[in-house]
């Protein structure tokens, strides 16, 4: 047996959107430091030894193999981030284009239930969704219960120059396709809760992550949204103490030696372009997103008369690095005018050595109607980022995004 559609018809929109963007942005306009530079990424003395490397911190376990084609007084060179552009200068406007393209299909069955699909054009974005009294059941990839709850959230503004993206919104567990469950709504309270099998959806026990679970809750009052989030993600794969090998191989297709002849000339020109102070410090602080891990995410937005205030705050503690985004932002409507202001701070602690990277985003955005379906909309920003591995190379960096942006939508 099965149930038809109660009015035998199935509902179907399709929706899409066009746009032309002008942007302008500094990026070429700060300098860390000279293309190569030899171990001062680290803060040691040129001539340093491989040994001096053991000293950068006691909490790592680093390792070492000085054979004989490989001397213990050899030094390592790295490259800092280059923020000159290769000798480039800006080339402003940036003009840009984009669409979106959405297929959505809904209906109702004899017995009730509530059926919805929608998809991009591109297939690669979709869900598909049962909704009845029970509540409401969806299935699609990536889906996370903290992802669908959090309000507040008013990070993520586009900017010139190295960007971390605002805040972490669910884990790696949640890769896959993922089902979120929402309970029937309870007063004034939504509950949600959602499960992703196996973060590679090849039903093997040997994917990263499997059985992955979240749960989030939104509180609606007259004044007041709230919301509160947790995921939980465990990995069978070893994520630190990190390893720090130094031996011919690696010397010769990642490190540079001051013993060309031994490795060869092109293989140490071929390493010294490679081989990034970022990587290194990596390598040896431990600063990926890996492992077990586990994200906390908390919410608020808030009218006071005329004027929204939102406020977010996420926590993603893993076996190596962790990640903490703090965001609050202001926005409000005058005539056929709206206006929004945001603050949002990122901070990327590494796995060791009490170091760690940071990013403060200050971003305004004004936007209009142009007509039906019509809409002018112009944004500023200001990014500072300061990243461990440069501090000796150059310090911070600060890059400003301006942009007007006009999309037609049907």
């Amino acid at each position: 047996m099965y149930a038809t559609p109660a009015s035998a018809a199935i509902d179907l929109s399709i929706s899409g959107e066009a746009s032309v963007k002008m942007a302008m942005g500094d990026v070429c306009s700060n300098t860390n430091a000279d293309a190569t530079t030899v171990v001062g990424a680290l803060g040691l003395a040129a001539d340093a030894s491989i040994d001096g490397v053991d000293a950068l911190n006691a909490d790592i376990d680093i390792t070492e193999d000085t054979a004989d084609d490989v001397e213990s007084t050899d030094a390592i060179e790295v490259s800092f981030d280059d923020n000159e552009c290769g000798g480039a200068n800006e080339d402003n406007p940036v003009l840009s284009t984009g669409s979106k393209f959405d297929i959505a299909a809904s209906g109702t069955l004899a017995n009730g239930l509530e059926i919805s699909y929608s998809n991009t054009a591109a297939l690669d974005d979709y869900s598909l969704s049962f909704n009845g009294a029970f509540g409401g059941l969806t299935i699609k990839p990536g889906a996370s219960a903290i992802d669908a709850s959090i309000v507040g959230d008013t990070a993520g503004a586009d900017v010139t120059g190295p960007d971390m993206g605002g805040h972490s919104k669910k884990t790696d567990g949640s890769a896959g396709n993922a089902i979120l469950y929402t309970a029937p709504g309870l007063g004034n309270l939504d509950f949600m809760i959602s499960y992703a099998p196996n973060s590679d959806d090849s039903g093997l026990d040997d994917a990263e992550y499997t059985d992955t679970f979240g749960v989030a809750a939104v509180f609606n009052s007259d004044m007041i949204t709230l919301s509160a989030g947790f995921e939980n993600a465990s990995s069978d794969e070893t994520c630190g103490p990190v390893t720090f090998d130094f031996d011919a191989d690696q010397a010769a297709q990642n490190y540079v030696t001051g013993d060309s002849d031994t490795i060869g000339d092109e293989a140490v020109e071929a390493a010294a372009a490679a081989y990034t102070a970022d990587a290194l410090y990596d390598a040896i602080y431990g600063r990926d997103l890996c492992g077990d891990q586990s994200l906390i995410a908390i919410g608020a937005s808030m009218d006071a008369g005329d004027i929204t205030i939102s406020a977010a705050y996420t926590d993603l503690d893993t076996d190596e690095a962790d990640r903490t985004t703090t965001s609050v932002g202001l926005s409000t409507g005058f005539g056929d005018y709206t206006l929004a202001a945001g603050w949002a701070n990122t901070v990327h602690s590494y796995q060791a050595g009490d170091l760690d990277d940071e990013q403060t985003v200050i971003d305004v955005s004004l936007g209009t109607s142009l007509g039906d379906g019509v809409n002018l909309d112009l944004n500023f920003s200001q990014n500072d980022m300061s990243k461990a591995s440069q501090a000796n190379g150059g310090g911070d960096t600060s890059n400003y995004y301006a942009a007007m942006e006009v999309t037609v939508g049907f």
